[in-house]
Parts: C-alpha cells; sequence; structure tokens
C-alpha cells in the first residue's frame, strides 16, 4: 500500500475514540461499520470505507502530506521522543514529552514505538 494509505491509516488511528463518538450519535450501523473499518486497517486499503462513513457522519477528511522543510529553514528540534505506528502499518508519527507516556495506538492499543528524529 502507498504513502497515502498509510496517511488515512494515520488519521483514523489519532481520531479513532472521536469517530466512535460521532458513530454511536448516529446509530449502530455507523458503529459497526467503524469497528469493521479498524478491525481491517491492519491488512486492507481503508481509504475509501472511511470516506465514505466520513461523509455519512457528516465531517471532511482532510489527509495532507507531511511538512517538507524549505530550503535554508532551521530544522525543527524536539525536546521530547518522537513514537511512531511499532508495525509501520500507517504514517502516524506523535512527540511524547519527557515524562509523558507513549501514546496508544487506537486501533490495537499497542504503544507507538520510539524513532530516531
Amino acid at each position: 500500500m502507498g504513502d497515502e494509505e498509510h496517511e488515512y491509516r494515520a488519521w483514523l488511528c489519532r481520531r479513532f475514540p472521536s469517530l466512535y463518538t460521532l458513530a454511536r450519535l448516529n446509530g449502530p450501523d455507523a458503529v459497526a461499520e467503524l469497528e469493521a473499518i479498524g478491525r481491517a486497517a491492519a491488512a486492507d486499503p481503508v481509504r475509501d470505507r472511511l470516506l465514505a462513513l466520513a461523509r455519512r457522519l457528516g465531517i471532511d477528511i482532510s489527509v495532507s502530506p507531511r511538512i517538507v522543510a524549505l530550503p535554508g529553514a532551521p530544522t525543527p528540534r524536539y525536546s521530547g521522543r518522537i513514537y511512531a505506528c511499532p508495525e509501520d502499518r500507517c504514517a502516524r508519527r506523535e512527540v511524547r514529552a519527557p515524562g509523558d507516556p507513549a501514546p496508544l495506538c487506537a486501533l490495537s492499543g499497542s504503544p507507538l514505538a520510539p524513532r530516531s528524529a
């Protein structure tokens, strides 16, 4: 699967709890579809199903490419560690402040893995 699919999986992982709340307000069919998308995300493409569910829930999915440094611009520095999907199934990256727990994958419940910047 390509980079775009990894971005959609990251979007789903980051927002799964909020989507679940919206799906519950929409009814059991929406909850069932969201749960099915979450289960399938480990191996199957999620983009089309996620976009369809988002339309149903009345939300817009904005998946943008990663921020690219401009020539001559200073390189960003992070005071904490960067954490990423432990199995590289998605493009999610989170900065953890020192002392904070590792972020969790909303789809698997596993902690994100530390990565170098």
